[in-house]
């Protein structure tokens, strides 16, 4: 029994001595993360309210929130680390070197990960744009961190790389507001080419959704092997592409019929000679 107090006893000197020393840094170091942390998160928020006031892409806002938050409650944990005593250049060597190590494994991940922040930063597209690039074209859906997603004009979802983005060829159809529809039409060799171009100018400047300025243009183009041509360009806003595009096909085939302008096609005269007697 005596042996027991004794151990007790010792017990209790060694833990009130530990909580003299090193508990009152462990309760403070817990105080302080957990002050951090809601520090960390108030920043983050009122970073990402004054983005959003300033009308920032969404995307970009929602990114920043999530980096800067991180970064943040790394920055908490090494107070806790410093405030309990334990070296955090130590632990920072540990965190550099896994993070080469993991670097090494995940090029390609990372590759994705700067290509990300480059196109939210360069603003290349965002989220609404017709886009056409590494041999896909779709709607952006969402610019992640890593992959862009897609949606195709049948409806599927294609999924990107940001890598492959950043570093190719883009066409963005919806960065500007107008787009140039061009046309060929051909008409043949004996059929009135006044009246053929007439009636294009015609179509064209009866189509509301055609714009004025810059005004639609018509003119002969070529002289083909069994046809003319005649090319047909005009402006519209970039909503009305495809739909006026189809428009004009159909409305310059029903007019050319019923104006008996006939549209050729491709031929060949075979020319026989005279059979010898």
């Amino acid at each position: 029994m005596e042996n027991l107090k004794a151990f007790l006893a010792d017990l209790w000197d060694t833990v009130y001595a530990w909580i003299l020393s090193d508990g009152i840094r462990l309760v403070v170091g817990i105080i302080a993360f957990f002050i951090c942390l809601k520090i960390a998160k108030g920043v983050a928020k009122r970073v990402r309210k004054k983005m959003t006031k300033k009308n920032v892409e969404r995307t970009v806002v929602q990114v920043t929130y999530d980096v800067l938050l991180v970064v943040l409650r790394i920055v908490a944990i090494l107070v806790f680390l410093a405030i309990v005593g334990i070296n955090t250049a130590s632990v920072s060597a540990a965190i550099a070197a896994a993070g080469l190590t993991i670097g090494l494994a995940l090029q390609g991940a990372f590759s994705n990960l700067a290509g990300g922040v480059i196109i939210l930063t360069m603003g290349l597209f965002r989220d609404g744009d017709f886009i056409e690039s590494a041999g896909v074209s779709g709607t952006v859906e969402a610019i992640k961190m890593f992959y862009t997603h897609l949606v195709t004009p049948d409806n599927r979802t294609v999924t990107v790389p940001n890598g492959q983005l950043a570093n190719g060829v883009i066409v963005n159809y919806s960065k500007k507001d107008t787009r140039r529809v061009d046309f060929l039409f051909s008409i043949a060799y004996d059929a009135d080419y006044a009246k053929a171009k007439e009636i294009l100018l015609d179509l064209c400047n009866r189509d509301a959704r055609v714009l004025p300025d810059p005004a639609p243009f018509v003119n002969m183009s070529a002289h083909g092997a069994s046809s003319i041509d005649i090319t047909v360009r005009v402006w519209v806003k970039s909503e009305h592409y495809w739909a006026v595009n189809f428009a004009m096909y159909e409305g310059v085939k029903a007019a050319f019929d019923a104006n008996g302008i006939e549209i050729p096609f491709p031929q060949m005269d075979v020319h026989l000679p005279a059979p010898k007697n």
